[in-house]
């Protein structure tokens, strides 16, 4: 394991992405199974590619280069996978984020205590709900709300709705 935990030095924010993007692991075992698939897929590839390279009478070297091209591309895309999965999620709250704030103001100024709002909009329709769930689910777990609602700020794949949860 003192090898993998090297590696994985290498992704200093991957442990903050991935919980961003709610990917329930660790990044040692991330990047082992990123490392995984992309050794598999990177395996078939350059077979592919000796059976081409062979057909066409290229130089055998050809395929063991691109091997290793194959290897570290799949493996920064898989890494990389992470990242998108934020930016998606980012862009799924950020569609109904004006609403869910809209809905916790008025609930707010109707004088509903703010944990109560909150199980309330966990409780709504849409994306956002997800989000308050979560919020919800870790203040019943004994979490502080104070900081339930501040690690759901820093972990928010969406900056507006940390902007919400902020205020």
């Amino acid at each position: 394991m003192g090898v993998l935990q090297e590696f994985t030095a290498f992704f200093p924010g991957l442990k903050t992405k991935l919980r961003k993007a709610h990917i329930a692991t660790r990044p040692e075992e991330y990047v082992k199974k990123s490392f995984m698939n992309s050794l598999f897929l990177s395996l078939m590839l350059g077979i592919l590619t000796f059976f081409l390279t062979d057909s066409f009478g290229m130089p055998l070297f050809f395929p063991i280069l691109l091997f290793f091209f194959y290897l570290g591309l799949l493996f920064f895309m898989q890494i990389k996978k992470v990242e998108a999965t934020i930016t998606k999620r980012g862009k799924d709250i950020d569609k109904e984020v004006l609403f869910a704030g809209r809905f916790l103001l008025v609930k707010l100024n109707a004088g509903v205590p703010l944990v109560n709002a909150l199980v309330e909009a966990s409780k709504s329709y849409g994306v956002a709900n997800k989000y308050f769930k979560e919020i919800v689910r870790d203040i019943e777990l004994g979490t502080p709300m104070e900081e339930a609602l501040e690690n759901a700020t820093k972990y928010s794949a969406s900056e507006r709705f940390k902007k919400i949860l902020f205020q």
